[in-house]
């Protein structure tokens, strides 16, 4: 992890690189007034300046790398200049700096990182999409039409028929019962009228 303390020692260390070009005689105008720019952009926007998150002190941190390799640049490679090699020192300890801190994190994501995310689309993604959905729509809808279509037709007019069937033949047997049980009604025989007499 890049602190802020490893951060601010490298702006103070690259400051003090900056400010021996700007007092070296054996640098050229130009060479003076490019470092003592660079040396004052340090002290406003680097040097003192801690940052709780470690991404963005991190990516501050390779915003000033740059920036003092291309005052590394404007003076070449083959620079005679002190400051100018001093900061040379101080740009490529920086980098190794970045590279240690970056080194853990980047590890954790490919050992912990990929099998963490693989791990659930292979065993437990494909399968149960797939399955339950059609087995589920299936169980849903079968019973569904099975309960909707055939039992509202055929009960119905099984139900019908039978109520319309039944009461026709009780009463068609009650009658016939009846006709058998009950005996005929006698026919009522007339009395005989007494003959009448004479007075």
């Amino acid at each position: 992890m890049l602190t802020n303390e490893q951060t601010d020692a490298s702006y103070q260390q690259a400051f003090a690189a900056l400010h021996s070009v700007v007092i070296d005689p054996a640098a050229t105008p130009e060479q003076q007034s490019l470092a003592r720019e660079k040396r004052d952009l340090l002290t406003l926007e680097y040097i003192g300046h801690a940052i709780a998150n470690i991404e963005e002190r991190t990516r501050q941190f390779r915003k000033f790398i740059g920036e003092m390799k291309a005052v590394i640049a404007e003076f070449g490679s083959g620079s005679t200049i002190a400051g100018i090699r001093r900061l040379q020192e101080i740009v490529d300890a920086a980098g190794e700096l970045v590279g240690a801190a970056l080194a853990p994190a980047a590890a954790a994501k490919t050992v912990t990182g990929k099998p963490a995310r693989q791990a659930p689309k292979r065993g437990a993604e494909k399968p149960p999409k797939r399955v339950p959905k059609k087995a589920g729509k299936k169980a849903a809808k079968g019973p569904a039409k099975k309960l909707a279509k055939k039992p509202a037709k055929k009960p119905a007019k099984k139900a019908a028929g039978k109520l319309s069937k039944k009461p026709a033949r009780r009463a068609a047997k009650k009658s016939a019962r009846k006709a058998a049980t009950t005996p005929a009604p006698k026919a009522r025989a007339k009395r005989a009228r007494p003959a009448k007499r004479g007075r």
